[in-house]
């Protein structure tokens, strides 16, 4: 390592709190799509009943470009070893998001989420996790394991 470069430390998540405004990945995924206002956002409850800005949807769902694609090739580049990378799942965009959109949005965030998984593929992912949080949610408080990706351990 030079004498210029740091090494990485882990933060603790209130630190990264206290010192930048957090910003989820499924909230970087969401707000890089067509349809969503990014300037004036919703508002959602969190599981706790506080209100939080989310994004709006305000017209058909669309990915305009690869929004991971970086990612995965710096990943790539640096690693030696097989590299994996999560993307939100589209349950959990759609749940996340306050839509104003008159029509049903998860089969358009599901349409985008499958073409970002075509395209970090071939820039040198080995693995790309779909992750549906409001799916394993739900599962936690029923039982339920028929969603996918939520096995139980």
């Amino acid at each position: 390592m030079s004498s210029t470069t740091k090494p990485l430390r882990r933060c603790s998540s209130r630190a990264i709190k206290r010192k930048t405004k957090p910003r989820s990945y499924s909230n970087r995924f969401a707000t890089a799509l067509e349809g969503v206002d990014i300037d004036n956002p919703g508002t959602a409850l969190d599981r706790s009943g506080h209100p939080n800005p989310v994004p709006r949807v305000t017209g058909r769902i669309r990915r305009k470009f690869p929004i991971e694609l970086r990612d995965v090739e710096f990943l790539r580049a640096n690693a030696d070893r097989s590299i994996k990378i999560t993307v939100p799942g589209p349950f959990t965009m759609a749940q996340q998001a306050q839509n104003d959109y008159e029509q049903e949005t998860v089969l358009d965030y599901a349409a985008a989420v499958n073409a970002e998984i075509k395209d970090l593929f071939p820039a040198g992912a080995d693995i790309v996790q779909p992750e549906n949080l409001t799916c394993k949610r739900a599962r936690r408080k029923c039982g339920n394991t028929a969603c996918a990706g939520s096995r139980p351990r």
